[in-house]
């Protein structure tokens, strides 16, 4: 039995956690741009929902996104509800809040919430909030804060909450007082005391709105610490600046540098990249950050340091696996002939060909297309797993380019490819009924493509299928509306994944 069966609740847990940062990162960064900001993701597969449970990394925390323009740096923190709330590690400085973060970078609170019953489904929701470190660590420091502990599944770690009130509701400032904010909502007046109780602990707030101003649900009306929905670019820094983080003692500094400089091209950039490559003394972690700044600048003294990774440590599956997330960030046409070599290589483990195959997805081009198909004649179902999963991507990215492909190929007699082409489809049509339905019919073209397409079909809700298509359906193959029929009840039915424990 996998670990990931064993421990199923538990997984699905982490993803949902995972997936609902990355909605908020995504979000933080549409924000920003439109705030003037050059946003760049610098933790590695932030941008990604992926959860590797195969291989255990050791990585140290680096923040989420960096704007090249100013320098500053933000750590983006999703909640399901509003809160100034930070992990922490009080033994670990590596694990602590404010690690990689400077006085002057922003920590960005933004909500979430589910959208459906699938882990991955989340949307950032409500007004996005910054609070500049140096506000955070002051409050920290004076003990204006409270502190809860996290479960196991968390490492026991920390969680320091700033304390800050949240209008639970529409309304209007009357009066601001010492002790309270008075605030009419609706026909009533209601009075918000400036302090907070937990544990046995008070913590004095200072207001956020002024007398007269209207406020919305879920804005911050006071709090410990400065808040606001804007961040204005109202500083350059200039290429130097990251050339200088590439020799700080700080390592976060290190990889932010490395990551960052691969986007001037610039002879300097280049000749500094190259002696930081040979530094026998950097961490592993930097140098590959490094080596994909030098291939994306096409300097081949990269290339060939990222085909020494692969090639001569073929056993070191760690290794491989970093670098090809690395890749997955790059330039997608410089990148993807290197992982479409390690995808393709049957001597590699089928972990970091299966991480070949996410990475290709991430790249997103149309590129990719065939070298994913002809991986679902591989023996390695984790690999044919994340070439699937990678397709799906590529499709919604450029369906225009390769719609018509997915279809002609599922035509082509080969079981291997209808399987997972088959999930692709299913995914799609879930999404697109009504634009795709006619196509996924049109796919009954012989025996065996009967028992996928009444899987493309089964794996739907049956209440989105209205009386005319499923008409449809049975006018076009008895069988395939049976099987379909048959799917629709057991994978609705309570009893389906019933385990006798």
């Amino acid at each position: 039995m996998s670990q990931r069966r064993l421990f199923t609740k538990s997984y699905e847990s982490f993803v949902e956690k995972v997936a609902m940062g990355t909605i908020g990162v995504r979000r933080a960064l549409e924000v920003l741009r439109s705030q003037g900001h050059n946003p760049l993701a610098i933790e590695k597969g932030t941008m990604s929902f992926k959860v590797w449970i195969s291989l255990k990394v050791k990585r140290f925390r680096v923040p989420d996104l960096l704007c090249l323009k100013c320098g500053r740096r933000f750590e983006v923190r999703s909640k399901t509800k509003p809160e100034i709330s930070m992990s922490h590690s009080l033994t670990n400085p590596d694990r602590a809040w404010y690690y990689g973060l400077n006085d002057d970078d922003y920590v960005v609170f933004i909500v979430c919430k589910k959208t459906g019953s699938e882990p991955i489904k989340w949307k950032a929701v409500g007004p996005i909030y910054y609070v500049l470190v140096k506000d955070l660590q002051n409050a920290f420091n004076n003990g204006q804060y409270f502190m809860s502990s996290k479960g196991k599944e968390e490492g026991f770690e920390k969680r320091v909450i700033w304390p800050t009130k949240f209008a639970s509701n529409d309304g209007k400032v009357l009066d601001i007082k010492e002790d309270y904010i008075e605030m009419l909502v609706g026909n009533r007046r209601k009075r918000i005391p400036l302090y907070m109780k937990r544990g046995g602990k008070e913590v004095k707030l200072k207001p956020l709105v002024k007398k007269g101003e209207a406020i919305t649900k879920g804005m911050a009306i006071a709090s410990v610490v400065d808040i606001v929905t804007q961040v204005p670019c109202d500083k350059s820094v200039s290429v130097d600046h990251y050339i200088n983080l590439l020799s700080s003692s700080s390592r976060v500094d290190r990889f932010i540098a490395a990551k960052a400089l691969r986007n001037f091209d610039d002879p300097t950039v280049r000749q500094v990249l190259r002696q930081k490559l040979y530094d026998k003394n950097e961490e592993k972690l930097v140098l590959y950050e490094v080596a994909v700044s030098l291939l994306n600048l096409n300097d081949n003294i990269g290339r060939n340091y990222i085909d020494f990774i692969i090639n001569k440590n073929g056993d070191m599956e760690v290794d491989i696996h970093e670098i090809l997330i690395s890749l997955s960030e790059a330039n997608p046409n410089i990148a993807f002939p290197i992982i479409k070599n390690v995808l393709t290589n049957p001597k590699l483990p089928v972990v970091v060909r299966a991480t070949a195959a996410w990475a290709l997805g991430e790249l997103g081009i149309p590129e990719a297309f065939d070298e994913l198909i002809n991986s679902f004649n591989s023996m390695d179902i984790e690999v044919k797993k994340e070439a699937a999963r990678a397709l799906l991507q590529i499709f919604r990215k450029h369906e225009e380019a390769v719609s018509d492909k997915v279809f002609e190929k599922f035509k082509v007699p080969n079981q291997k490819h209808r399987e997972g082409l088959s999930w692709v489809l299913g995914k799609i049509l879930r999404d697109r009924l009504e634009e795709y339905f006619q196509d996924v019919l049109n796919l009954v073209v012989d025996e065996d493509s009967k028992i996928w397409v009444s899987y493309i079909l089964g794996v739907q809700d049956p209440k989105t299928f209205s009386d005319t298509q499923k008409e449809l359906i049975r006018s076009k193959d008895k069988e395939v509306f049976f099987a379909a029929n048959v799917l629709w009840v057991v994978l609705k039915s309570w009893i389906w994944g019933l385990e006798e424990w």
